[in-house]
This record gives structure tokens, C-alpha cells and sequence, in this order.
């Protein structure tokens, strides 16, 4: 959704990365509130998943900042953008 208000379908953000020293096992993403979001066999992928919901919200802010000012309709390649945009934002779940 990509007009007005988030209405995701995952659990809202922030979530936090925890590495698998700190888990004790398998890297963990967690909700703010400690539930377990998922685990993942690297640091790495657990910072970039956690990083998810804020990086979704901004993607999404920046294709209704284009859209909202007309520069879709300028450039080819800022419709590919958008549109390549909107299609992983929707695959995610935005």
C-alpha cells in the first residue's frame, strides 16, 4: 500500500539483530517487543532482514515523493524505478 498509512502484514519494525553469540545458536531477528521474527545462518543476513521494515517504509516514501512531484512522468528511467519499486514493495508486502 502505498498511499496514506503502512498497512503491512508482518509484524511491525523495529527489529533488532542478534548475533550468534549473543543467541547462543543461529543469528535471531527479533520484534521490540522479543518475539522471535526468524533465524538466519549469518550476522550479516540477520542485520539486513532486521533492517527490513525501515527500509520497506523508506522505499515507499521515496516512490510517493516521486509520484507526488511529477518526475515519473519526466524521465523513462524514473517509471522503471517506480514501477520495479512498487513491485518489490507489494512482493514484500507494503
Amino acid at each position: 500500500m502505498l498511499g496514506g498509512e503502512m498497512n503491512t502484514k508482518f509484524t511491525p519494525g523495529p527489529w533488532k539483530a542478534v548475533p550468534w553469540h549473543i543467541a547462543e545458536g543461529p543469528s535471531e531477528v527479533r520484534a521490540k517487543e522479543g518475539w522471535l521474527i526468524c533465524q538466519t545462518s549469518s550476522d550479516a543476513n540477520a542485520h539486513l532482514i532486521a533492517a527490513s521494515p525501515e527500509i520497506g517504509a523508506l522505499l515507499a516514501q521515496a516512490v510517493r515523493l516521486y509520484e507526488a512531484y511529477g518526475l515519473v512522468a519526466g524521465s523513462p528511467e524514473c517509471g522503471k524505478w517506480v514501477n520495479d519499486s512498487r513491485d518489490a514493495l507489494k512482493k514484500a508486502g507494503f
